[in-house]
């Protein structure tokens, strides 16, 4: 006669019902359930770690922890330099003639652009975009060490191809950016703190290397058409102000108390004139000494006006590489300590 046997084994709370074994005959000294009891026994074990690790499993990993960075002393001179892939971070030292640039910590894995100063906190901004994926806040702080804060969400930032090469922080606190091509007729503001980006439409196509703050208003120069204008960060209105005379890109912008001035690609220190866009050059500089490529600060300490320094002539060498030059209203009127003939730019009360 057939013979069913059925055990019982407790693993882990959970009761499991052992395989079914079937005899030819009577088993008077329960042999076959002595076999059942003892490989719920010997399985036990296993089982317990194979339900451990199923629930390990099944939590997510937490995110990679970075450490913040230090601030900038706040207010102070500095003159930075972002350039070379991977991007590394300079500080200009103004006070030899030619500057100096000493490396301010390691280069980064990568690189980044559009970075600007927010004065609420003391920290550098920028972005990247790895291959394949969305735009990056970035925060660089004082030794030079770049905190990844996470993607840029919204707006369709992440539509156009490559990443925006201009960057401002306004005095309203957002973080404004734009690709170069016209053909992305916006600005895109981005809230730091979530890092989420609002579109804003552009009335007309324009060009833009980099954006200076000034009033309220958003500033920038269309190099294919020589045209100064203006961005009303709100609406999106662009009032072209008219054409400034130069004919090379401007690749950093800078504003202060008195008005909005560039550095020109081709050479050159310049103020723009905010009534007819025409540039008036302040300061003479070898094409050399100019950045190739946008990337640029603008640190506000305080109210001041700047004012060139007359009959001077800057010389001013450069690391190897593409430079993205990122300059503060502070460092700009660095006080000129040598009597060779350079230039300087001074402040002055506002």
């Amino acid at each position: 006669m057939d013979r069913t046997i059925r055990f019982m084994g407790s693993v882990m709370g959970y009761v499991a019902e052992g395989p079914t074994l079937r005899g030819a005959g009577p088993d008077p000294d329960n042999a076959l359930s002595r076999i059942a009891t003892r490989c719920a026994a010997f399985l036990a074990p296993f089982l317990t770690v194979a339900i451990v690790l199923v629930q390990l499993l099944a939590v997510p990993a937490p995110a990679f922890a970075q450490s913040t960075p230090p601030p900038f002393p706040g207010c102070t001179p500095g003159v930075f330099l972002a350039q070379n892939n991977p991007t590394q971070l300079f500080q200009v030292d103004t006070s030899t003639n030619p500057f100096t640039y000493p490396n301010i910590g390691p280069a980064h894995s990568r690189t980044y652009n559009t970075i600007a100063f927010n004065p609420a906190d003391n920290y550098i901004y920028g972005v990247d975009r790895p291959s394949g994926s969305n735009i990056r806040l970035l925060r660089i702080g004082s030794n030079g060490v770049v905190q990844v804060l996470g993607t840029i969400l919204g707006g369709n930032i992440n539509v156009p191809s490559g990443y925006p090469v201009s960057g401002e922080i306004g005095a309203d606190g957002f973080y404004y950016l734009k690709y170069q091509l016209a053909s992305d007729q916006a600005i895109y503001r981005v809230n730091l703190a979530t890092r989420l980006a609002a579109r804003i439409n552009l009335s007309l196509p324009r060009t833009s290397l980099d954006l200076a703050w000034y009033n309220g208003r958003l500033y920038s120069h269309d190099a294919n058409i020589d045209v100064f204008y203006s961005i009303d960060p709100s609406t999106g209105q662009v009032q072209d102000i008219g054409p400034t005379g130069i004919s090379a890109q401007f690749g950093g912008m800078v504003s202060a108390s008195n008005g909005v001035f560039g550095i020109n690609n081709g050479g050159g220190f310049y103020q723009f004139n905010l009534q007819t866009g025409a540039a008036t050059l302040i300061s003479s500089s070898p094409s050399t000494a100019i950045m190739t490529a946008p990337n640029v600060i603008a640190r506000r300490c305080n109210s001041a006006r700047i004012w060139p320094s007359p009959r001077r002539t800057a010389r001013i060498s450069t690391p190897p590489g593409p430079a993205r030059l990122t300059k503060s209203w502070s460092a700009i009127a660095a006080p000129s300590a040598s009597r060779a003939p350079w230039w300087t730019i001074r402040f002055r009360p506002g």
